[in-house]
């Protein structure tokens, strides 16, 4: 007896359906790690068409001859010409249009919208972060090896303690070191980070964090600078670098052009070394 079965392939072909599900998954991108962890201007909301800042300069103490009269005209007085750092604004956007036929055929575009809104939003935290990082290239202070192990940690840390004097306290003083990952996984054989704390689950032996008996905060970016097969790695303080903003990111109200709705992400603002002495860029090739 012979078969006649509704087949997917042939005879059934025009019944059957795709199913896409509602949610739209986001490719990866680099969250804000650097600009959390920056000095801000102080007093300053808007830092307008350039913002100024202003520093004052070490002083000398001089030996007191008690032997001779202290007078006022023979005393040595300090004369020193103070320093300003600028910081000058840029502005930033990422865009996009879409057509009415696109958002209705989409069908679930409150989704997408949302998920694009977040994608927008992610591209501006990168670039704030990229323009940061990209100033440990210009750093004074560096401790450059070929592989970052623990003797170049700890020479990086106290690079640090030595150029920042006063500011920098072992133990007591926030800092903080962004590793690129190509680094991340010679920082996990360093034995000072990855070992196992007997009082508490703290490390990366149980925790997955990477933590550290000098006191850092360690993260990892993908955006850490990298040039001429070298990864420059910054280990600062938070004053290292000023961030100064005229409008921090912000999707702005969709707009509509005739038919097309557009959506549009901005952001305005300067970055720019503050204090050379309180960054290290641990130069790893």
């Amino acid at each position: 007896m012979g078969h006649a079965a509704i087949r997917t392939g042939t005879e059934a072909a025009s019944l059957l359906r795709d199913v896409w599900d509602s949610q739209f998954a986001l490719d990866p991108m680099e969250e804000a790690i650097v600009a959390p962890l920056v000095a801000e201007p102080v007093g300053v909301q808007k830092i307008g068409k350039k913002l100024h800042l202003r520093k004052l300069k070490v002083m000398t103490a001089t030996t007191a001859d008690v032997t001779t009269a202290l007078a006022s005209d023979s005393l040595t007085y300090v004369q020193n010409t103070e320093d300003e750092i600028t910081v000058t604004p840029t502005a930033y956007y990422t865009a996009i249009e879409l057509n009415p036929d696109t958002l209705n055929q989409i069908i679930d575009d409150g989704n997408a919208i949302a998920g694009w809104r977040k994608q927008m939003l992610s591209s501006l935290d990168e670039k704030i972060d990229s323009k940061l990082l990209d100033l440990a290239y210009d750093a004074s202070a560096v401790e450059a090896s070929a592989s970052f192990d623990d003797a170049t940690w700890r020479a990086a840390v106290a690079k640090l303690a030595k150029n920042a004097k006063r500011k920098f306290r072992i133990g007591k003083t926030p800092y903080n070191l962004i590793l690129h990952p190509d680094v991340l996984a010679q920082a996990l054989n360093i034995s000072a980070l990855k070992e196992y704390q007997i009082r508490g689950s703290a490390g990366s032996a149980t925790s997955g964090q990477l933590v550290t008996t000098y006191g850092a905060n360690i993260e990892e970016s993908g955006l850490v600078k990298s040039s001429g097969g070298v990864k420059y790695n910054p280990l600062f303080i938070q004053d290292a670098w000023a961030l100064g903003w005229n409008q921090k990111p912000k999707m702005l109200e969709s707009q509509m052009d005739g038919l097309v709705m557009r959506f549009i992400c901005y952001t305005e603002f300067g970055v720019a070394e503050w204090f050379d002495s309180s960054i290290v860029s641990v130069n790893i090739s």
